[in-house]
């Protein structure tokens, strides 16, 4: 871990405890699925609805700005390696529709505090934001062009190989090549298809104007929106 990722971590944990420290609304006993959950604190009211089943919850925050976190705390498809133990359930006592269990509430708080910790964040880098988000649309243009040249070589490279394996497919299904050496010729082609495709991608304008900003949402689901809406909240 380097400095800078010590000091983002120390930033969280600060915010972390300023929020658990805050003044928490009374909450609904039992907690049931729609009920909310908010604290107070340095002047900001953050608010949010919980929404649960027996797997997984969602924290729909509304104050100060509107954005969604989620998490599972039990798998929803089950594998021969990956197995809940028989009747987990984030309601009480397993009864669908029922409260919510302790794990369930606090799951939830913490990303709660999670959302608010990633607004806070991007907020104090508004003025940042606010210079990226200013002409974008004229910079993605740029940038895409840039990208089409870039990656111009790559497909054509590719387009190259595909035509080749091609060809190789033809020649195996009129008999002119075994089996095996159809498969022997076909793959180092077939290996460096694999790495063109991933090369020939154009880039997400908006993940390379904004990579700084996007690495800091931990929490929440739709990270574009957050930063967009913390610019001006």
């Amino acid at each position: 871990m380097d400095l800078s990722e010590k000091k983002d971590g120390m930033i969280r944990e600060i915010i972390r405890e300023g929020a658990l420290k805050g003044e928490w609304l009374p909450m609904h006993e039992p907690f049931h699925s729609g009920d909310a959950m908010g604290f107070d604190v340095a002047g900001v009211a953050v608010r949010a609805t919980v929404t649960f089943d027996r797997y997984g919850f969602a924290v729909n925050m509304t104050s100060p700005v509107e954005c969604t976190g989620r998490k599972d705390i039990y798998y929803r498809q089950q594998t021969f390696f990956r197995r809940n133990r028989p009747g987990v359930s984030l309601f009480e006592g397993g009864v669908e529709g029922g409260p919510a269990t302790q794990q369930c509430v606090d799951g939830a708080r913490e990303v709660l505090i999670g959302l608010y910790t990633d607004w806070m964040i991007l907020r104090s880098r508004r003025e940042e934001i606010r210079r990226k988000l200013a002409g974008f649309t004229e910079w993605a243009a740029s940038f895409n062009r840039q990208e089409m040249e870039r990656v111009a070589p790559d497909r054509q490279k590719l387009q190259e190989l595909e035509a080749q394996s091609g060809r190789l497919k033809h020649r195996f299904k009129d008999g002119e090549m075994t089996q095996a050496e159809y498969i022997r010729a076909r793959q180092p082609i077939h290996d460096e298809i694999v790495i063109l495709i991933g090369a020939a991608l154009v880039r997400d304008p908006f993940r390379a104007r904004f990579e700084d900003e996007l690495s800091e949402c931990m929490f929440v689901e739709d990270k574009k929106s957050l930063i967009e809406n913390s610019s001006y909240v």
